[in-house]
């Protein structure tokens, strides 16, 4: 019965994860440097420029078609909707019983596993560029809020799948993952 009980904080922990990447979603801390007389934080849709003052610009006003953060925009917004799905089909795990609950368990892993990887490839390669770019940069917070609640979410995949496994039975019609 121990894995029941771990069924139920698999929404909590998963809420958690979508509240972290949400917050490297919203911040300006993607890619930060500073020079001799001015700083620049990026998140995915703003610049924050700082002199003695920081102004807050909109990130595609230079901009008439695609830009380099696009796809990370894209990736990580799939992410929180699979976060978002994956908390709602973990609730509605611990409401249920028999093949019902082990579709809905199988559901939220597959989207919590979606959300892990959605939010760790831009966070990993934003992190790369970091890397790469030497002493200039300053630390990213956003990618490490990003990569931990990715992270997160890939825990909680592999804990939902990992309690999927023995609650399969042959009596039970559809309770077979190769049905859904």
């Amino acid at each position: 019965m121990a894995s029941i009980q771990v069924l139920k904080y698999l929404p909590l922990g998963m809420c958690f994860s979508g509240v972290l990447q949400l917050a490297g979603y919203v911040s300006p801390g993607w890619i930060r440097f500073k020079r001799e007389d001015y700083s620049i934080h990026t998140s995915l849709w703003y610049i924050v420029t700082c002199t003695d003052t920081c102004e807050t610009s909109y990130f595609y006003k230079d901009y008439d078609g695609y830009h380099q953060y696009r796809p990370y925009q894209i990736q990580t917004t799939f992410a929180l909707l699979a976060c978002v799905v994956a908390v709602i089909c973990l609730i509605k795990t611990r409401n249920t019983t028999g093949a019902i609950m082990v579709k809905w368990l199988t559901n939220g892993a597959y989207c919590s596993l979606l959300s892990g990887i959605l939010s760790l490839v831009p966070a990993g390669s934003l992190a790369d560029i970091v890397r790469i770019g030497g002493d200039t940069f300053l630390f990213p917070y956003s990618l490490l809020l990003t990569g931990l609640g990715g992270s997160l979410a890939l825990i909680i995949s592999l804990i939902s799948l990992y309690s999927v496994q023995p609650r399969q039975t042959t009596s039970e019609p559809g309770v077979h993952l190769s049905s859904m």
